[in-house]
């Protein structure tokens, strides 16, 4: 019963953290890259303006390495 539980607790847990992440996207609105958050370089991920609202992306640099690493 308890791990029962605890595997429902981390679901609900989960699925909030999802929903949240996806409505806090959705509030950040612009026109162009200049208007989203800017993160560190050494960060692999950055946000992009696609479809009037800033999306999170993953940088290029880091694509080829996460690539090379799968090969």
């Amino acid at each position: 019963m308890i791990k029962i539980l605890t595997f429902l607790y981390a679901l609900v847990l989960f699925l909030s953290l999802f929903i949240f992440s996806i409505a806090a996207q959705n509030l950040m609105k612009c026109n162009t890259d200049d208007e989203c958050p800017k993160f560190d370089d050494k960060f692999p991920l950055s946000f992009k303006c696609i479809n009037d609202g800033c999306r999170m992306v993953i940088n290029d640099k880091y694509k080829h390495k996460t690539v090379q690493k799968l090969l």
